[in-house]
């Protein structure tokens, strides 16, 4: 991740699947899906994408026909779920997912909690 990202927690964030099943696959990274990044953007590509605002999300579907036919949904992050940093100016959301976090159940609010620790 970038030297400017931070831990926190972020609600409502809002991201476009595929249907209405929040799953682990839903949560993919672009390089985890084997999607072409230059390089100079390999960082980009190991996070995944969020949006801050319904708004923002609705004029990147627009801009691109790909999210057209797909489901935007709100969740949130918390600090358990990794780093992030965000473009004030598109209201983009790029999160640097930690190992061994359900980020489904976090951005759905179903996380169980073992001894306090998530």
């Amino acid at each position: 991740p970038p030297r400017g990202a931070v831990r926190g927690s972020v609600s409502p964030v809002y991201r476009f699947f595929d249907n209405d099943t929040i799953n682990e696959n839903g949560f993919k990274s672009h390089k985890q899906l084997g999607i072409k990044y230059p390089l100079s953007k390999e960082c980009e590509a190991l996070a995944i994408s969020f949006f801050t605002t319904e708004e923002a999300a609705q004029k990147m579907a627009h801009r691109y026909p790909k999210f057209k036919c797909k489901k935007l949904i709100s969740g949130r992050i918390t600090p358990e779920c990794g780093v992030y940093n965000i473009n004030n100016g598109t209201k983009h959301l790029n999160l640097w997912v930690y190992r061994d976090v359900n980020i489904a159940n976090i951005f759905q609010g179903n996380e169980e909690k073992n001894d306090g620790i998530l």
